[in-house]
């Protein structure tokens, strides 16, 4: 009988010092949910949307600040900067003429952009209705008639290549 009361009072002292199954599943749910957070929390932060919209805030505030410190040094030096490129113009003639130069042809060029597009096009229209319309067989080129002149330049192709284009 003594082993009994003894076993008893064993159990009961195993008891207290491990936690019961209730108690264990418990702590279990609640570490499961602490991690379950830490994993919603982690994945929002490696959102890939979210990644770019922060690089790109990122790079416009690099973009803004560039802008501003370089207005900034181009307003405190712009007469250093326009004296030291007039005395680069002063040595070197020949280069800065040939530099506006072309500056004045690409801007006569912009101006006249659309007309020469359409002047093009019809160079290479007239070039083909002659083509077609005046080819002989022979010796003679294609654009040759029985005086050895090209048709366009004995009147003809140029009033029929005109016809042409009025229609």
């Amino acid at each position: 009988m003594t082993q009994n009361v003894y076993s008893g009072s064993l159990s009961n002292d195993k008891r207290d010092d491990h936690p019961d199954s209730n108690e264990i599943r418990a702590d279990i749910d609640q570490t499961r949910a602490s991690v379950g957070e830490k994993i919603d929390q982690l994945q929002s932060r490696l959102d890939p949307n979210r990644l770019k919209e922060q690089a790109q805030e990122t790079v416009q505030e690099m973009l803004n600040d560039t802008a501003s410190s370089m207005t900034e040094y181009v307003r405190s030096h712009k007469d250093e900067m326009v004296s030291s490129i007039a005395d680069a113009a002063r040595r070197n003639p020949l280069p800065t003429a040939l530099m506006g130069l072309g500056l004045g042809w690409l801007i006569l060029e912009s101006m006249a952009g659309n007309k020469r597009d359409d002047d093009d096009r019809r160079a290479y229209d007239r070039y083909d209705y002659e083509r077609r319309n005046f080819s002989t067989s022979g010796s003679r080129s294609r654009f040759e008639g029985s005086s050895g002149r090209s048709q366009v330049s004995q009147g003809r192709g140029q009033y029929m290549a005109d016809d042409y284009y009025n229609q």
